[in-house]
């Protein structure tokens, strides 16, 4: 809580209302050389590398955990959780970044299209919107741009089409 400095929720993950502050450790570090918040990155993301990957059927998702106890709490994952390989490129993580596009690649072609959020140890969707996230193409732009492998660029031609497919009406695209 932002007024009392209470904790409201004991939930840690990658999801929105947290995803952006890990992105913005790393990048703020490089972009104004910043060694305090590579530092903070490095040890955040260290935690969240212990806590909340998960690793199922061959595949790695990051899912959430209650904050006291380090105990899975949900399998959720979803498109803004999609920022994640990209990120972890960035960082330097190019081995944990490539297996979790993988997966963020099973989400998307086993619905047609990322749900916004879907349970990774049922495969079920939780929440069905499409909101337009970039979060998945920037991941697939990130690891195209370290490692030149061309299944990256193939990757966002196929959510380009996936996008053209479902979200694009006459005077544009549409959530």
């Amino acid at each position: 809580n932002v007024e009392t400095g209470v904790w409201t929720s004991p939930a840690s993950h990658i999801s929105g209302a947290i995803d952006s502050y890990y992105e913005y450790l790393l990048k703020g570090a490089i972009l104004f050389d910043d060694a305090q918040l590579r530092g903070m990155y490095d040890v955040s993301i260290a935690a969240v590398n212990r806590y909340l990957a998960d690793e199922r059927d061959g595949a790695l998702w990051y899912g959430h955990a209650d904050m006291d106890s380090g105990v899975r709490t949900r399998t959720h994952y979803g498109a803004l959780d999609a920022f994640m390989p990209g990120m972890l490129a960035l960082g330097g993580d190019l081995p944990r970044a490539q297996c979790l596009q993988a997966s963020n690649h099973r989400m998307w072609t086993h619905f047609g299209i990322e749900p916004e959020r879907f349970d990774y140890a049922t495969m079920a969707v939780v929440d069905a919107g499409y909101p337009l996230r970039p979060e998945i193409i920037e991941s697939a732009y990130y690891l195209w741009l370290y490692t030149k492998d061309p299944k990256y660029r193939a990757m966002g031609e196929e959510y380009l089409a996936s996008l053209v497919r479902y979200c694009r009406v006459d005077s544009g695209d549409a959530a």
